[in-house]
């Protein structure tokens, strides 16, 4: 906020004597969505999960808020959305690996990520990096 509507507010803060005309107050200056303690915690949590790459499926198991509000949660605090950020740690998980392990077959390296299958890792790789997965193989 700008100094001069936080000085605006704290001399309108003498008029309003309870809670609920002090919220009304500060809400007409604010643009940002109000999101609850626990809905933040929740979120916080299933991005953790997904950066440890659990399954989505099982991420939104472990959580007490809906799908659609964790979704919701992920895509204002992210910027992207829950099922991008799996797919981004996924992949990144297995540039890890490869670089590592060079040997590791394609077949053995989609699965140990995740993936269905090596086409699968592939149509990934290239979604996210932009270059395919058999230069970094090479």
């Amino acid at each position: 906020m700008a100094p001069a509507t936080l000085t605006g507010l704290a001399q309108a803060l003498d008029q309003y004597t309870n809670l609920d005309s002090f919220i009304d107050l500060l809400s007409a200056h604010l643009n940002a969505p109000k999101i609850h303690h626990q809905a933040i915690e929740h979120t916080q949590k299933l991005i953790h999960k997904i950066i440890n790459l659990t399954p989505l499926s099982t991420a939104y198991e472990h959580t007490p808020k809906g799908k659609r509000q964790l979704e919701h949660y992920v895509k204002n605090t992210c910027g992207i959305t829950a099922k991008h950020l799996a797919r981004i740690y996924r992949v990144r998980q297995a540039r890890q690996l490869i670089k590592a392990n060079p040997q590791l077959s394609l077949a053995q390296l989609a699965l140990e990520c995740g993936f269905s299958d090596q086409s699968h890792l592939n149509n990934e790789f290239n979604a996210i990096l932009q270059i395919p997965l058999l230069s970094i193989k090479s």
